[in-house]
């Protein structure tokens, strides 16, 4: 059995803040995961992150919403909104 794994780089504010293994169908289980309880806030960034690490910015953005409307100052949400909506609008 072999698993694919790739470095998924976090970018905050400009600034590196993480880099990690992303293994092959871990957003996948997220995602199922999310299908449970998708108002959970960790569930949505951990995703967020994920799908933007996979440059599936489109996405990302639902996931972000969601944390926003959970919990309006939450700054990694904040952030990685703008961060989507701005790759967003270059796509044009």
């Amino acid at each position: 059995m072999s698993v694919k794994i790739r470095l998924g780089a976090m970018l905050f504010c400009g600034m590196l803040v993480a880099v990690c293994p992303v293994v092959a169908g871990e957003i996948d289980d997220v995602y199922a995961a999310l299908m449970r309880d998708a108002g959970n806030v960790s569930l949505n960034l951990r995703y967020a992150r994920l799908a933007e690490g996979q440059g599936k910015i489109k996405w990302a953005l639902p996931a972000y919403e969601r944390v926003l409307r959970s919990d309006p100052s939450n700054v990694e949400a904040k952030a990685g909104l703008a961060r989507v909506k701005a790759a967003l609008a270059d796509e044009g």
